[in-house]
């Protein structure tokens, strides 16, 4: 292995960055579970998923707008092609819900 001649740089100073919704755990769950039952949300792992920092768009798991300081992750919904904006914590929400879903319809099976 090839050893770097040790660089080292000053340290930035930490900032963090809100990566939830501003609703309560249990309210955005919940929330995410009807979208998903009704049909508004997919359920499905993306093939491709773009992610940086917000840009006003509106989180489609929690009705509210994605700040530049926040992680926005885009998806496509297969079925219409539309394109689903979501906070980085609601994006998680969502695909774990849809775990749950999928489970949920193979224990039915």
């Amino acid at each position: 292995m090839r050893h770097s001649a040790g660089i080292q740089r000053p340290c930035r100073s930490l900032v963090f960055m809100s990566i939830e919704s501003q609703l309560p755990d249990s309210e955005l769950q919940l929330r995410i579970k009807q979208r998903i039952h009704n049909g508004k949300l997919p359920c499905c792992i993306p093939d491709r998923i773009g992610a940086g920092y917000g840009e006003g768009n509106v989180c489609v798991g929690c009705d509210q707008p994605i700040a530049k300081e926040h992680i926005e992750y885009e998806v496509q919904d297969d079925r219409t092609g539309r394109q689903l904006n979501f906070h980085f914590g609601c994006y998680v929400v969502w695909q774990i819900e849809c775990t749950r879903a999928a489970h949920a319809r193979e224990q039915v099976s």
